[in-house]
């Protein structure tokens, strides 16, 4: 009789930046051409770093021998927003579908394909919810409330999918 305790893996953090999925490990970066694996979960997180809030998104992956990859995105990233938007558009995605994320460089811009089970994904919509121009005294700024609601839609439809229910649309 075992007492089942089990050896609890850390995450591991990654990054898709120029080009690339990076992962720092002991002041070394490793780079790869691609991240495959389950998605666990999408989720946002408020850290702090040098004394500043800030929001971050997360994709939780699980690989076949079972390690679970965290992959940080600034919360406003354009690379985010395309790989949830090429997410949402299958909606046969479950939390057994293998998807792959493929960076690559376009313009000087990290980039990223989708796949679901070997096939490309395109985008759930060509146009985003318009950027919204409101003035706060002398300074007209752009508010992406719209845009981001939009987004958050798209994460909680996929996590409903893969059947993780923590709600991003708040």
């Amino acid at each position: 009789m075992g007492l089942g305790i089990e050896k609890k893996e850390k995450k591991v953090f990654l990054n898709l930046n120029n080009g690339k999925v990076e992962r720092t490990s002991n002041g070394r970066k490793e780079q790869f051409s691609y991240i495959e694996g389950n998605l666990l979960k999408i989720y946002d997180y408020e850290r702090t770093f040098n004394g500043q809030k800030s929001k971050y998104w997360y994709i939780d992956m699980i690989d076949e021998e079972g390690v679970v990859y965290a992959i940080g995105f600034g919360y406003e990233s354009g690379l985010f927003k395309t790989i949830v938007l090429s997410l949402a558009s299958d909606d046969t995605i479950t939390k057994d579908s293998v998807i792959r994320l493929e960076p690559y460089i376009k313009g000087g811009y990290t980039k990223a394909v989708v796949w679901n089970e070997g096939v490309k994904l395109d985008w759930v919509v060509r146009e985003m919810p318009p950027l919204k121009e409101i003035k706060i005294g002398n300074r007209i700024i752009k508010d992406d409330t719209e845009r981001m609601n939009f987004i958050c839609k798209c994460v909680d439809d996929i996590n409903g999918r893969i059947k993780y229910s923590n709600k991003v649309n708040k």
